[in-house]
């Protein structure tokens, strides 16, 4: 299940893998070309808080992403958090 709140930006091919786990999307959030958001199989949802960038092919695998995050290297994440502070 995927769903997401006001504000949020895609940009072209994306990947949304929501079919085992749920994808949350917070309000304010920019996901940037190529990025592959996946949630794992009874285990980890994917939870992107609020005033999130995610940058050009980033992925998000099975994790928490809190509010004011600003990821301009598309950085791998695996995991329970990966915090902006």
């Amino acid at each position: 299940m995927l769903c997401w709140e006001k504000h949020a930006v895609f940009g072209t091919m994306l990947l949304f893998r929501g079919d085992v786990n749920s994808i949350r999307i917070g309000d304010n959030v920019n996901i940037q070309d190529g990025a592959i958001i996946h949630a794992t199989f009874n285990k980890y949802a994917v939870s992107i808080g609020n005033n999130v960038s995610i940058g050009h092919r980033a992925i998000v695998h099975g994790c928490t992403i809190e509010d004011n995050v600003f990821d301009r290297n598309g950085k791998y994440r695996n995991g329970r958090l990966c915090s902006g502070k």
